[in-house]
């Protein structure tokens, strides 16, 4: 994840660290720790590459904390990313984005811009929960 904050004293490291955002758990999350810009985003490497159709992004229950439009990118090296979806608003708290089955190992999700509409003027990109649909 771009940014990826450090261990703070104030902030639990399982409100904080990317790795849980996919631990199954929607009380922990990766947040960004600082104000939300363009080209945050979070990645998952799935280790060998899968058809994938589709991912889910659950912000939790703050609305605040939601992407301010976003790519879905997907990649078979980690670096060259295809973007497959594409939204300029704000997202949903749980925001199911599908598309065409297609393989890649790396898929990314990256925020579009500052804090918009639904977020607060200092609110953090933040992930519950983040689910990558293979087939």
């Amino acid at each position: 994840a771009m940014p990826t904050p450090a261990s703070r004293g104030d902030i639990p490291d399982t409100a904080l660290k990317p790795k849980y955002a996919i631990d199954g758990m929607t009380a922990t999350r990766y947040s960004s720790g600082a104000t939300m810009a363009a080209g945050f985003y979070f990645q998952v490497d799935l280790g060998a590459a899968k058809m994938i159709s589709g991912i889910t992004v659950d912000a939790g229950a703050d609305a605040t904390d939601v992407a301010n439009g976003y790519d879905v990118g997907l990649s078979t090296d980690g670096t060259t990313f295809t973007t497959i979806a594409s939204c300029a608003s704000s997202a949903a708290t749980v925001e199911v984005i599908n598309f065409k089955a297609t393989s890649a190992r790396y898929v990314r999700y990256t925020n579009k811009g500052g804090p918009g509409p639904k977020n607060g003027a200092t609110s953090w990109m933040s992930i519950h929960e983040f689910d990558i649909l293979c087939n």
